[in-house]
């Protein structure tokens, strides 16, 4: 089998804008409202000094799906699991 891709698995844990709605005082605002913390889980295809790239799903063929884009101003950690390979798959005999 060939490999297709080789990265490593992280969590990311970053900040992330909230909103609200609804009819609030500037104080409840103030005190209630901020930003929130969240925790990303996937594989890292791409860090540079202004955003990551996350992928949360590889198939056989080496396409992906799901990325996520975190601004790096946004990181709070960064935190290696492992490291996966994504194999492309024979393709399957016929019967006869």
């Amino acid at each position: 089998m060939k490999i297709i891709l080789v990265y490593p698995i992280v969590e990311v844990e970053w900040r992330d804008a909230a909103s609200t709605h609804g009819w609030r005082s500037p104080q409840e605002c103030k005190e209630e409202s901020g930003l929130v913390r969240c925790s990303t889980v996937g594989y890292l295809v791409h860090r540079d000094r202004k955003e990551l790239h996350v992928l949360q799903a590889v198939n056989e063929h080496g396409r992906v799906a799901e990325e996520w884009t975190i601004p790096v101003s946004n990181v709070i950690r960064v935190r290696k699991l492992g490291k996966t390979m994504a194999y492309h798959a024979k393709p399957k005999k016929k019967r006869r």
